[in-house]
């Protein structure tokens, strides 16, 4: 079975064009099967190993909604619990939807915000920033008509962990699950 696993995935590497990854199937906290593939660098072509450092990227907005929904099961917010009641600046574009996005919208990614080219990842802007600049985005798409993928709605949520725990999110994110689950090279910053 690994080898049809391992097989698997070089197939998707290949078709992705992924310069490397590095797989692991855990089972009870440990790993029971371990694959490389590819290398680490396209300019060194260093070979990727089970040590390799990851940038997160967009699964910050797994941990995201997992921190929500730990809040959530400690009574401390609902999924309906309104941004503007927890963030009494938060404001759309469309001011009189501002009242109406709750957590499950922004971390669903359902407020209508499209792309966010100018303020992604390797952004130059604050999370402050950021959230006081939502007011003069138009909306792409209609309020809660589909999940549009960008980081608004998931920054907007990271501030109000922050409000909430009264910890900076990456603080509270490495206490709260990282730590938990035994991801001692994981890094919020």
């Amino acid at each position: 079975m690994t080898e049809a696993l391992a097989a698997a995935a070089r197939r998707i590497v290949e078709a992705y064009g992924v310069p490397g990854v590095a797989l692991s199937i855990l089972k009870d906290g440990k790993p029971i099967w371990r694959e490389c593939i590819g290398v680490m660098s396209t300019a060194t072509n260093r070979p990727m190993h089970d040590r390799a450092t990851f940038d997160i990227g967009s699964i910050s907005k797994t941990f995201n909604a997992a921190t929500v929904g730990m809040l959530v099961e400690e009574g401390k917010l609902s999924w309906d619990t309104r941004a503007i009641d927890v963030l009494p600046g938060f404001h759309l574009s469309d001011d009189s939807l501002s009242r109406h996005v709750s957590m499950r919208d922004l971390v669903g990614q359902s407020v209508g915000f499209g792309e966010d080219n100018i303020m992604n990842y390797n952004s130059r802007f604050t999370r402050e920033e950021i959230i006081g600049l939502i007011p003069t985005l138009p909306l792409r798409a209609g309020f809660r008509a589909e999940c549009a993928y960008q980081q608004f709605g998931p920054i907007v949520a990271t501030a109000i962990v922050e409000r909430l725990t009264g910890e900076p999110w990456e603080g509270y994110v490495e206490s709260q699950m990282r730590d938990r689950l035994g991801m001692e090279e994981t890094w919020g910053s």
